[in-house]
Parts: structure tokens; C-alpha cells; sequence
């Protein structure tokens, strides 16, 4: 929402700017797997990521890269 309000904002302005909102979910990363390594009494929700990473609902970072490549690459309205 942030994200449109602005772009409304800076459509008609003669320097405006581009503002695109990316949100990419759990992505598989170290600091995924630094909390995945953790019991949950040194981290509440390790057991959350565990079950997440088990699950197969952690994205791959070469996905998210190639998702966000191809969202910059288009002309947003």
C-alpha cells in the first residue's frame, strides 16, 4: 500500500522516482540457517523456521534473484 501511495505521489511530478515493494516470503539463507541450528530456548521461533525449512516453504535465493531481475527488468504503472 506504502509502496502505490507513493508511486501516485511521483507519477505526474517531473523528477519523480520508481518505488517497488518486493516481498519474496522465507528465502533459504545463512541467517536461516544460523536459527535452524538454535534450540528453541535460545530462539523461540527456531522450531517455526525447522518445521518451514522441513516443509519445503523456504525459497531458493537464486529464485528470489531471478524474480526481482525480471520485476526491475518491467514498466510499472
Amino acid at each position: 500500500m506504502f509502496a502505490q501511495c507513493v508511486g501516485l505521489e511521483q507519477k505526474n511530478r517531473e523528477y519523480g522516482f520508481e518505488v517497488i515493494s518486493i516481498g519474496p516470503g522465507m528465502v533459504d539463507t545463512s541467517m536461516q540457517q544460523a536459527v535452524r541450528s538454535k534450540s528453541s530456548d535460545e530462539y523461540a521461533m527456531a522450531d517455526f523456521f525447522k518445521q518451514a525449512f522441513e516443509d519445503g516453504r523456504l525459497q531458493k535465493p537464486d529464485n528470489v534473484a531471478e524474480k526481482i531481475y525480471t520485476i526491475l527488468e518491467n514498466i510499472y504503472e
